[in-house]
């Protein structure tokens, strides 16, 4: 645009030069009429432009962001003096807005969000204009991502909270789905405040009011401390299990960080056991979505060297004896590779491509789409084969008399089926036999490809276990433990998501509760720290939630956001050229007045 103004205005110069000075030959008075015609063109090409640029406006009521996250009410926080704060910045005709999770309305209440984010409400704060000020202790999670533009001239109070002597239990985690058998690994990380608190602090370890193990840890100011306790087998009976873990310190000034909670689901024997002789990427995926979909402990085990096993789950090396017993009394026993542990039982699959003996057809191999009858054929109609990457093999198994052949493949799409997932039972003793090499492929994938894995591994598994005995874990699930502060987020795994649904949750109290899915499938839920029991479908599907009293917001974070006292307020608006009156005026008064020389001078 500058340029055409530039160019406009040069070029009505010149022409106006050449008619007064050259043409008509007026000497100053020549000069005088150029110059208004000049001006006149040049600020009627401005108005016709209409450039636009941008201003700062100041004026307006005050914004106030206040802090209502976790950090401002614990030990040494200074909530009432942040709100004092706030109601005086924003007087009689300013607003406060609390900010933390997610923008809210102003209400005096204690602070209860679960983070602590400016940049949403911050931005939303300068499109309103006005000054904007921001109450808060300065520990902001999302400070890196402010654009310095939306700070500048916003007014910063900057209440910090006293540092005092804490103990915080940061970390607790278990496997939430072991057997009877296994010993139950629970990693414990504390953390402890740079002020000086006890001389040494203790972790414990309890199941309701029993105690079932407690160590001691040495306390170091500004330092952190790991724990792994071992539960052996038998301490866990059965069922769900509700474990806590709680550290307790001496002159600890903040208690509610000093306790974490996790559910532990203890199965009377594992459902499945997996065996890779070696690992291989198709049975990390394959032990991976079986952990997804059945509800009962899936053992996976991998020999990385002759003699050496690991557990698939947490990568510690595991005893030989101790992968017999999970394949001696595993439900169904999945093997890939080699069969170098003995597999006595009456269900099991084996994945033949794996094998390194075994002659493998390489190529391009397309699933069918429409699978042949078969036990599983109805689980397996409804899966979108056609979406699915090619297989990079086939063993050659030829199925023997009364095997069944539950899908089948082709390569690169022509010649002969060759089959892909063999069946057999005889006698309540079942076999699968899967002949096809990268089916991974189709997990790493994701959409539809993976949902058409989980449709195999379902149904090869709710077979072997015989007429639907394997119970999913539904469309409908449920992270079991959640942070004080954050909302409960349920998610929708099935296929079409649906706009809401009805689960009960029995806390204190039973009532029935609304979620209303994104279209990402997921609903939030806010709940109170407690212990909460939800079903949906008249039972159909439940379990255990757990919202800890435990937060972050309760550790001492770095102070990043400074005091500022403002400079009023910063906000943007658009100024254009036809706004300004005097351009209008400034093309009137040239062109008019060099009408007007005109006709003195006896000019046409």
């Amino acid at each position: 645009m500058g340029a055409v103004i530039i160019g406009g205005s040069i070029a009505a110069a010149i022409v106006a030069g050449l008619v007064y000075l050259r043409r008509e030959r007026l000497g100053a008075a020549g000069a005088g009429l150029a110059v208004l015609r000049t001006l006149g063109v040049t600020a009627l090409i401005v108005l016709l432009v209409d450039p636009v640029r941008t201003v700062r406006t100041s004026g307006g009521p005050t914004t106030v962001l206040l802090d209502a996250s976790l950090s401002m009410g614990a030990a040494g926080g200074r909530w009432e003096e942040a709100v004092d704060s706030a109601r005086a910045i924003a007087g009689r005709d300013g607003s406060i807005v609390r900010f933390g999770t997610a923008p809210r309305a102003f209400e005096p209440g204690p602070p209860e969000d679960g983070a602590t984010r400016l940049v949403e409400v911050l931005r939303a704060a300068r499109g309103r204009g006005g000054p904007v000020a921001i109450v808060s202790d300065g520990e902001i999670e999302d400070l890196p991502a402010i654009e310095p533009s939306l700070l500048e001239g916003a007014r910063v109070i900057a209440l910090p909270r006293e540092r005092r002597p804490n103990a915080s239990l940061i970390h607790m985690d278990a496997r939430p789905l072991v057997a009877v058998q296994d010993t139950v690994r629970v990693e414990l990380g504390v953390e402890f405040s740079t002020v000086p608190g006890g001389d040494s602090a203790r972790v414990e370890l309890l199941e309701g009011t029993r105690r079932l193990q407690a160590v001691s840890v040495s306390v170091t100011p500004g330092g952190q401390a790991a724990r792994t306790l071992r539960l052996a087998p038998g301490v866990l009976r059965p069922g769900e299990r509700v474990l806590r873990a709680r550290v307790i310190m001496a002159g600890d000034a903040e208690p509610r960080d000093d306790e974490r909670v996790r559910v532990v689901t203890v199965a009377r024997q594992p459902l499945v056991a997996v065996l890779a002789a070696p690992g291989d990427w198709e049975s990390r995926f394959f032990a991976e979505t079986a952990a997804e979909i059945v509800r009962a402990p899936v053992r996976a085990f991998a020999l990385v060297r002759a003699g050496h096993w690991v557990d698939m789950g947490d990568l510690n090396p595991a005893a030989e004896a101790e992968v017999q017993d999970g394949a001696r009394e595993a439900s169904v026993v999945v093997t890939f590779g080699s069969s170098v542990v003995p597999v006595t039982a009456r269900a099991q699959w084996r994945w033949r491509a794996a094998d390194t003996a075994a002659s493998v057809l390489p190529g391009d191999w397309y699933i069918v789409p429409v699978p042949p009858p078969s036990p599983i054929g109805g689980r397996l109609a409804g899966a979108p084969w056609d979406s699915v990457p090619p297989l990079l093999g086939l063993a050659p198994v030829v199925p023997a008399m009364g095997d069944w052949v539950g899908l089948t493949a082709r390569l690169a799409r022509r010649g002969a089926e060759r089959a892909v997932v063999i069946g057999h039972d005889s006698a309540g003793s079942r076999r699968l036999t899967v002949t096809g090499d990268g089916l991974w492929r189709w997990a790493l994938r994701g959409g539809a490809p993976r949902e058409a894995y989980r449709t195999l591994v379902a149904a090869g598994l709710d077979w072997l276990l015989g007429s639907g005995s394997l119970a999913g874990r539904g469309p409908l699930a449920v992270d079991p433990v959640t942070t004080r502060g954050a909302p409960v987020t349920f998610r929708w795994t099935g296929d079409s998501i649906p706009d809401s649904t009805v689960v009960r949750m029995a806390g204190s109290d039973t009532s029935t509760i609304a979620l209303r899915f994104s279209a990402d499938g997921r609903a939030e839920v806010a709940l109170p720290p407690g212990t909460y029991r939800w079903a949906w479908r008249d039972g159909a599907l439940g379990g255990t939630i757990v919202v800890e009293q435990y937060s972050d917001e309760y550790r001492a974070r770095p102070v990043g956001l400074a005091p500022a006292a403002g400079g009023g307020s910063v906000a943007l608006a658009l100024a254009r050229a036809r706004d300004r009156l005097w351009l209008f005026g400034l093309v009137l008064a040239a062109l008019v007045g060099e009408w007007a020389w005109r006709l003195r001078r006896g000019l046409p």
